[in-house]
């Protein structure tokens, strides 16, 4: 945890395994995994029923979720205020019968809310407007990028009052933790995130690069928090 905000440990005290044994997170792991196999098995379950039912083939249907489990990493579990990909970057499984794309993989930058608008187009339905998110079927159907250079994650506590924002790229990763320290991520280099970057004279333009799309991105939502990280941007 060398590095982290303070309010980390606090949170793995908290859930009591700040000091668990080797033997304490195979159980907690193992049972994590026992939920997921059982959410598996239900999935089975409803995919049977509509190919029984003949509706299957002709089914759009995403598989998601709204957050992981940092399941041990960083000594912690659960969700809470930390942002780590184990909890935020979340499997999204689309199957679409209008879309030649199978079993493909894809890295364009998609938010959760990218739903509604998604499953209103399917359905002939324009809702351009009067949603932040952007449909997902020229990514579904065409291949194409939507463009997006990152995504933008908020938090405004979960146990208690923590403020957190991130700018998550495919290189770097920023968080900006309102009452503790920074947090900086090589995504490429450190998948595990282990290494914060945040004060490293190294990456001091990167930072700042960072800082600035961050605030870009708080200013276009009127995040109330964007005037304080514009202070801190132009303090550093």
């Amino acid at each position: 945890m060398v590095g982290k905000p303070n309010h980390y440990r606090d949170i793995a005290k908290m859930w009591g395994v700040w000091d668990a044994s080797e033997e304490r997170w195979k159980e907690v792991i193992a049972k994590f995994w026992g939920y997921i196999t059982l959410i598996d098995d239900a999935i089975g379950e409803f995919v049977k029923f509509l190919k029984e039912e003949g509706l299957y083939e002709s089914l759009f249907m995403a598989i998601t979720a709204d957050h992981g489990d940092a399941m041990g990493a960083h000594r912690i579990i659960e969700k809470g205020e930390f942002m780590f990909d184990t909890t935020y970057r979340i499997p999204m499984i689309i199957k679409d019968p209008c879309s030649n794309r199978k079993n493909e993989e894809d890295n364009n930058f998609v938010y959760l809310h990218d739903l509604t608008p998604t499953c209103n187009d399917v359905a002939g339905k324009n809702i351009s407007g009067f949603f932040d998110g952007e449909s997902l079927l020229p990514i579904l159907r065409e291949g194409k990028s939507n463009g997006r250079k990152g995504v933008l994650g908020q938090l405004a506590g979960h146990f208690v009052y923590f403020e957190q924002r991130m700018w998550r790229r495919e290189d770097y990763k920023i968080i900006f933790n309102a009452s503790d320290v920074g947090e900086l991520y090589d995504m490429k280099n450190d998948k595990e995130e282990m290494n914060n970057l945040f004060y490293d004279e190294k990456y001091k333009n990167v930072k700042k690069e960072m800082l600035e799309e961050l605030y870009s991105e708080m200013v276009k939502l009127k995040d109330p928090l964007a005037g304080w990280l514009y202070r801190i941007i132009y303090e550093i």
